[in-house]
């Protein structure tokens, strides 16, 4: 692929974000992954992420990934065109210098303007909720935080401040499943430029982390060299009808966690209150 072809299909998607001053939770990280070439199999089978029991392909899909798996994923994004928002519960683990850091939210998102409203289910942070609307607030988040610092109203922060930013890999101006599978095949893309790029297909496959909800897994490989917070390792969940990624989870060279990112219970173009994305509502 020439620089022109690599600058015609490169995209500008991302990932997820933070709430206020996370400190960690959790103690142990997971060994390496077990990669397994899809086929099908017994219900004893597991994925690398422990999802069981494999299932048969689609042999079409599993065909269309082999022969160009960047096609593939933008196959899948362009099946999202029609998805305007969406609420869904919105799980997280990523590894910092410290500790590995896991948070539950409750999420309202709306693609345009780009808006996100954050609820905290578990997990430790300085705020129980976060709004962020592209354009608003003078560029910042409000924030309303939990227990007795409530009591002194809102706060406003810029989401790549450092306050807001410490332990955290994305900010919440790159929240979303769309940014989040865009800003993977964007690395695909790049591997691809350098000819070392290696995926697998492991096919259809009931999923735990997703309360068992069947998804395409995706791997990528045996990286020439590590990309960003030392990933070396890297698996997808697609949702099988509309193409989201429902799940990710990249590891370093020795197969240990850096940080995985999971959606739940997802309604796709929900009718949601305005009213939600405005300042005002916070209380």
């Amino acid at each position: 692929m020439g620089e022109s072809g690599r600058k015609l299909c490169s995209l500008s998607f991302s990932l997820v974000l933070p709430l206020l001053a996370l400190s960690g939770c959790g103690s142990g990280l997971p060994g390496p992954a077990d990669l397994t070439e899809s086929k099908t199999r017994s219900s004893s089978a597991t994925s690398p992420a422990g999802t069981t029991p494999f299932i048969p392909d689609d042999s079409r899909q599993a065909e269309r990934f082999r022969t160009d798996p960047i096609a593939f994923l933008q196959e899948c994004l362009a099946r999202q065109a029609t998805i305007g928002g969406y609420t869904c519960r919105f799980q997280k683990r990523e590894r910092s210098k410290k500790a590995v850091q896991e948070q539950t939210m409750r999420v309202e998102f709306r693609e345009k303007p780009f808006s996100v409203r954050m609820h905290l289910v578990t997990g430790n942070s300085g705020a129980r909720d976060v709004l962020y609307v592209e354009g608003e607030n003078d560029g910042n988040m409000v924030i309303l935080p939990r227990g007795i610092l409530s009591l002194g109203g809102l706060a406003l922060r810029k989401p790549d401040s450092s306050q807001v930013m410490d332990g955290h890999r994305y900010s919440i101006t790159r929240f979303g499943m769309t940014d989040s599978l865009g800003r993977n095949l964007q690395t695909w893309i790049d591997a691809k430029f350098r000819d070392k790029l290696e995926t697998r297909w492991l096919g259809l496959q009931a999923t735990p982390e997703l309360e068992g909800k069947q998804c395409l897994v995706l791997t990528r490989e045996h990286y020439d060299q590590p990309e960003e917070d030392g990933v070396e390792g890297m698996t997808l969940w697609l949702d099988p009808e509309t193409g989201q990624q429902l799940g990710s989870r990249v590891v370093d060279g020795k197969g240990v966690l850096i940080a995985e990112y999971w959606y739940l219970e997802v309604k796709n173009n929900p009718v949601i209150n305005p009213a939600r994305f405005q300042k005002v509502s916070m209380k």
